[in-house]
């Protein structure tokens, strides 16, 4: 059996979220494709063979880290499913190593450039809504510094989540639910593009999912910004570090993950200079 045969059989017997679910699909055709190589064949020399290859193809470390986890995992899957007698030996198959990242983020003079910016420059009306771009945008942008959301989740939000200044919601990467209090600024935004009457706050075209990021890229520069809508998030989380409380639980992860710390948190903000007594 070839590996995307086998992907099939594993989504049916595993509950995954769709995203990972097209993640397994991608791995396996990618790597068959590669090597064209049956499930009773896998070794650890020929998984690190193929690792070497990519690397040399120019694949960056978080690439490889992923393809040689989610290789792993299928590997087990199909041992203990009885379709290949080689067991997966993880300490045979090279370890990749994935520098630490900074992650870089907006600070709230720059959220506060980017929304003056919207609500002065952007006045042409959305096709869509109805309603001034840059309003839109605006009120788009502080919702997702309030909360630590991400945008496809505000995305769903309807009007009637936010009725009362708190948004309770289920988180869709995590599935773990989370809950945020909503300035009076930010409300007041909102309240602005509440006409024309619809339930879903900022709706997209169902055909044309990037639209939005278009728009949010077009914000952004003409803010003089660089980066996207995951740079308020990495800067909820450094402004939240630098304030003394956790940023894992502003952005629903578990309290004291150090995923947070590591993803979100800007290196600058976690480090302080310690000085040797001056000479």
């Amino acid at each position: 059996m070839r590996l995307p045969e086998y992907v099939a059989s594993y989504l049916l017997a595993n509950d995954v979220s769709a995203r990972t679910a097209a993640d397994y699909r991608w791995i396996a055709t990618y790597f068959d494709r590669d090597t064209h190589l049956p499930l009773d064949e896998f070794t650890a020399a020929k998984i690190n063979a193929y690792l070497v290859a990519l690397k040399e193809r120019g694949w960056l470390p978080p690439s490889l880290r992923g393809m040689r986890t989610k290789l792993l995992v299928l590997w087990r899957a199909a041992y203990r499913d009885g379709y290949t007698d080689n067991p997966a030996d993880g300490d045979r198959v090279r370890k990749i190593k994935v520098p630490r990242p900074n992650p870089i983020g907006l600070t709230p003079e720059d959220m506060r450039s980017l929304i003056a910016y919207c609500e002065r420059e952007l006045r042409h009306h959305l096709i869509s809504v109805r309603v001034p771009t840059g309003d839109y945008l605006a009120a788009l942008f502080a919702f997702l510094w309030d909360t630590g959301m991400r945008v496809g989740d505000a995305v769903a939000m309807e009007f009637e989540d936010i009725e009362t200044g708190t948004v309770t919601w289920l988180q869709s990467k995590t599935g773990v639910w989370h809950q945020a209090v909503l300035s009076a600024q930010t409300r007041d935004r909102i309240e602005r593009i509440r006409l024309p009457v619809r339930a879903v706050i900022w709706p997209r075209p169902a055909r044309n999912k990037t639209a939005l990021f278009r728009l949010i890229k077009r914000a952004f520069l003409g803010a003089g910004l660089k980066g996207t809508s995951k740079y308020i998030r990495r800067g909820v989380a450094t402004d939240v570090y630098l304030s003394g409380r956790d940023p894992a639980q502003a952005l629903g992860h578990v309290p004291g993950s150090r995923v947070a710390y590591r993803h979100y948190v800007s290196a600058e903000a976690q480090l302080e200079p310690v000085s040797p007594t001056p000479l």
